[in-house]
C-alpha cells in the first residue's frame, strides 16, 4: 500500500481539511484488506470561497520502512499550475496548463497540455511532453514539430534518444548542444541541419517512433 505521508498536496495552498471514516460495510465494497475496518478519507477545501479553484496532489512512493523524504513544492506562471519535486540533486518539475495549452514557469515554456523536466545536480537529463508541438527549458529548445503529439527524451552526454508518437509531422528538432554526428529515425540514417544558436538539429521526420541523435 501507499504510505499516507506519501501523498502532497500542494494546491490548494493552506487548505482546511476534514479526516473522515466509514466502516467498510457501509461502502458495500469489498475490504480493501483483511482485518480493514474503516474506510478513512480526507476532505480539502481551499481556505477562502473562490469561483474557480484547481487541486493538485502529487504521489511521492517510498518503502514502508524508509523515513519520508524529499521537497515538494508548487509552481505557478502564466496559464501554468504544477509542482517541483527533489530528492537530493534530483529535481523534477511537472507543469499543467490550465486553458490553452501553454506553459511557462521555472525557466520551462511550451505549447501542449503538460509537461515535465528533470534535471540532475542542474542539468537537464530528461524531458516529456504531453498533446504538444514545442517545449523550451533553461533557454535551449527541447522538442519541436509541425504537428502534434508526444515526446520522451533522454538526454546523455554521447546521445539523445527521443521516443515519439507524433501526428503527421513532417518537420522535427531535437535538443544537440553540439554537431551531432548522426541522426537515426527508426534505425535510418537522417540527413540533418544542425542550429548552435537554437542548440537543436532540425530534420524531416515522418511517423518515426525513436530517433537517435549520437554525438560520438
Amino acid at each position: 500500500g501507499v504510505n499516507a505521508d506519501a501523498v502532497r498536496s500542494t494546491l490548494p495552498e493552506k487548505p482546511s481539511h476534514l479526516c473522515d471514516g466509514v466502516v467498510t460495510e457501509e461502502t458495500g465494497a469489498p475490504r480493501p484488506f483483511e482485518g480493514a475496518e474503516k474506510v478513512r478519507f480526507l476532505k480539502l477545501r481551499p481556505s477562502e470561497p473562490v469561483q474557480r479553484g484547481h487541486f493538485l496532489s502529487v504521489i511521492v512512493p517510498r518503502p514502508a520502512s524508509a523515513s519520508p523524504s524529499g521537497v515538494v513544492t508548487a509552481v505557478r506562471g502564466p496559464n501554468t499550475l504544477g509542482a517541483r519535486i527533489v530528492h537530493g540533486a534530483v529535481e523534477d518539475l511537472a507543469l499543467f496548463a490550465q486553458d490553452p495549452p501553454e506553459m511557462d514557469a521555472s525557466g520551462v515554456s511550451a505549447v501542449g497540455r503538460s509537461c515535465l523536466v528533470r534535471r540532475v545536480n542542474g542539468r537537464i537529463t530528461a524531458v516529456t511532453l504531453h498533446s504538444g508541438q514545442r517545449l523550451s527549458a533553461d533557454g535551449g529548445l527541447m522538442f519541436e514539430t509541425n504537428s502534434s503529439g508526444h515526446a520522451a527524451l533522454a538526454i546523455a552526454d554521447a546521445e539523445v534518444t527521443a521516443r515519439l508518437d507524433i501526428y503527421d509531422g513532417t518537420k522535427l528538432a531535437l535538443f544537440a548542444p553540439r554537431r551531432p554526428v548522426r541522426v537515426l529515425a527508426d534505425g535510418q540514417e537522417q540527413a540533418f541541419d544542425h542550429d548552435p544558436a537554437s542548440q537543436c538539429v532540425r530534420f524531416p521526420c515522418r511517423r518515426a517512433r525513436e530517433v537517435r541523435v549520437l554525438f560520438s
